[in-house]
Order: structure tokens, then C-alpha cells, then sequence
């Protein structure tokens, strides 16, 4: 078998730093390509963070970033619980 070559055109480097106190953390990156474009959305939800605070802020900027033509990612850590768990109140 023998592998594609694979050029890359344009590489960068992303660096971001929380600012001020932030509980949880949402970053929407668009990756394209000549053909298509990937909408990558990564969430962390830090486990102290109250689920009404998460449904006031976080999903509304989900919502947002998920308006698009392109495919859609959804990828992330959030600190889900479930009764069935035996690890405290559920969200």
C-alpha cells in the first residue's frame, strides 16, 4: 500500500489562555480545506459549575457555533452526572 503525499499549504499555531475567572471554556475552530470545511467546537465544563450557569451561557454560544453549512464536531469534557452513577446530584 502505499501513502498519499499530503501537502500543507498553511500550518498555525493556536494558543489561548483563560482570561480572568472563567468556569468553563468553549473554542469553535473552523479547519478547511480546497473541498470542504470542519467545524470543530471543544467544551470544557469545569465540575463546579452550576447547570444553570451552563444552560444560560454555554449552550447559547453552542447553538451559535452549530449555525453552519459545514459538518459540525462537537467534541469535549463536560462533567456530566447521572443518577445511576452514585456520584452526587444529577445534571
Amino acid at each position: 500500500l502505499s501513502t498519499p503525499t499530503i501537502n500543507v499549504c498553511h500550518r498555525a499555531t493556536l494558543s489561548l489562555a483563560p482570561q480572568g475567572n472563567c468556569s468553563s471554556q468553549v473554542i469553535t475552530v473552523d479547519v478547511s480545506t480546497t473541498t470542504d470545511t470542519l467545524r470543530v467546537v471543544a467544551v470544557y465544563r469545569q465540575p463546579n459549575d452550576t447547570t444553570e450557569h451552563f444552560e444560560s451561557t454555554i449552550l447559547p454560544l453552542l447553538a451559535r457555533s452549530a449555525l453552519t453549512d459545514s459538518p459540525f464536531l462537537l467534541i469535549g469534557d463536560f462533567n456530566a452526572k447521572a443518577p445511576s452513577w452514585n456520584v452526587g446530584p444529577s445534571n
